[in-house]
């Protein structure tokens, strides 16, 4: 939400079960199938993936620029592997036990740019992606045994 915060609610009893701090307006949430991680990507500097047993930070995602700013995120079906879109056109795969990215896409695009609204995977491993050009796309088959 905007006051930096992202909370994960009990939908049985409607209580906060954590909060995870930001430093900036959050952005983008996901949550792990299985309910081990959770993540959580505020528009700055902030981009975590959360134990949800514990409520710890598990790992936070490596990345090189200023600002990484994430538009959706999802987790693969065996929550070993973290996607995520992003405004400028990129669409990344990222490792969830060391946060490194692992591979990476670039979508197509009518204009300046496109932001990725939706990511997934396909039952092959194929990455998915939607974007506010009206495109969806598949990228080549990943290998998510590495």
């Amino acid at each position: 939400g905007n006051d930096k915060k992202a909370l994960l609610w009990d939908t049985r009893t409607a209580q906060i079960i954590y909060t995870f701090e930001h430093k900036s307006r959050v952005e983008v949430v996901a949550l792990e199938k299985s309910g081990k991680f959770a993540f959580t990507a505020d528009v700055l500097t902030s981009h975590n993936i959360w134990d949800l047993k514990s409520g710890k930070l598990f790992q936070p995602l490596n990345y090189i620029e200023r600002f990484h700013w994430f538009s959706s995120a999802t987790f693969s079906a065996d929550g070993k592997w973290l996607l995520t879109g992003s405004p400028n056109k990129k669409v990344k795969l990222w490792n969830v036990s060391t946060g490194d990215e692992v591979n990476k896409w670039e979508v197509m695009a009518t204009g300046m740019g496109a932001s990725i609204y939706a990511v997934g995977f396909d039952n092959h491993g194929n990455v998915l992606s939607e974007n506010s050009s009206g495109i969806g796309e598949k990228f080549r088959r990943i290998d998510l045994v590495r």
